[in-house]
């Protein structure tokens, strides 16, 4: 009996310290503080996609371009056969992926649509747009565009967690609005030594004076 008092000062001591705090050191019992850092969380996310300058990736090796927001990094471990992979540093569920693959099969789009629903684990997976050589598919927590590009199918895909679905628009549209092609002086630009370049350039320019 003689432990009684000061074990329940102890309890006391702490619950009153935990209250006081907000919750801060009693994390793993207090639901209400997950919430207020899952609230800041996306807080923050909202400001850094918001704020964001979009920048552009060239892939030199199949003439291809996609844009990103410059608060995500660039990784150097790409994911599978990825030929480019990017993420945001403080949500890493957050990432995009451009991935290049040799259209084997022949196929045209319908086809490629068709296999795409159904190799799908997502029960959410629809195929949302389609055009004459894109087409644009959209999951729990993922969308991606497809292009059949020279013979090749180029897939960009944005995924993100479920705590994230509210406050990822922008990139998402990214990702819907997306045009691989970066056309002819985009070649020239990536492909060509930079004295070369400044004569296709410089010859461009005076055939449009000239015109």
């Amino acid at each position: 009996m003689k432990y009684i008092w000061p074990i329940c000062y102890i309890v006391i001591s702490c619950l009153t310290s935990c209250s006081n705090q907000g919750g801060r050191g009693c994390t793993w019992t207090d639901p209400h503080n997950k919430l207020f850092r899952l609230e800041q969380m996306k807080q923050n996310l909202t400001n850094c996609l918001d704020s964001a300058e979009i920048i552009s990736y060239i892939d030199t090796t199949y003439n291809v371009k996609v844009l990103y927001p410059d608060c995500f990094h660039a990784g150097k471990n790409k994911p599978g056969k990825a030929t480019f992979y990017a993420y945001f540093p403080e949500h890493t569920s957050l990432s995009l992926c451009l991935t290049v693959g040799t259209n084997n099969e022949g196929w045209d789009i319908k086809k490629a649509i068709e296999y795409q629903l159904f190799i799908s684990a997502d029960s959410a997976t629809m195929c949302i747009t389609e055009g004459k050589d894109f087409f644009i598919v959209s999951g729990n927590h993922y969308v991606k565009k497809i292009y059949l590009y020279n013979n090749h199918w180029i897939e960009y895909k944005f995924s993100y967690n479920e705590n994230a679905s509210e406050v990822v628009d922008r990139i998402a549209n990214l990702v819907r609005e997306w045009n691989p092609k970066i056309g002819f002086f985009g070649v020239l630009l990536c492909n060509y030594p930079f004295y070369l370049q400044v004569v296709c350039m410089v010859f461009a320019i005076s055939k449009l004076c000239f015109i």
